[in-house]
């Protein structure tokens, strides 16, 4: 009599950490996916921040993993930044878009004035593992 035991490691794939925005208003919310393999990109944060100042340019610094997104504001300190000029400021800068590709979120179009966003991070991610062959187990001879 033989008894065998056969066992298979599943493989698994590699999902990329994401972000996607719940911001108030219409039009505005953005899709962040990490461009880091698997649970890597949970690292990488993504903050809108109001200046509280008057006439600001939108600029976009990276820190590490950290993306500061630092708002656009209009002569009485209104946020005037959209979901696709940021888009465009992310990409524009090799350090944040080595980082993240971005999208519209669906039911978005990008055409939204955004408002500030506390420091989140992207998440999800998770690390591939290769499949391997079935193992065959030998368990007694008699």
């Amino acid at each position: 009599q033989i008894r065998m035991n056969i066992t298979t490691d599943n493989a698994v794939a590699e999902v990329k950490s994401s972000l996607s925005t719940d911001l108030v208003g219409n039009n505005n919310d953005i899709v962040y996916t990490s461009k880091l393999t698997g649970t890597a990109g949970d690292a990488i944060t993504v903050a809108y921040i109001d200046p509280s100042e008057n006439s600001q340019s939108l600029s976009v610094e990276v820190t590490g993993t950290d993306i500061t997104v630092n708002l656009a504001t209009d002569g009485g300190g209104l946020i005037t930044s959209t979901g696709d000029e940021i888009k465009a400021a992310v990409a524009a800068l090799p350090a944040a878009h080595a980082l993240v590709g971005t999208a519209d979120k669906a039911g978005n179009d990008g055409s939204g004035v955004v408002t500030a966003m506390v420091k989140t991070a992207l998440s999800g991610g998770v690390n591939a593992v290769a499949a391997t062959l079935p193992k065959l187990w030998v368990i007694g001879v008699k």
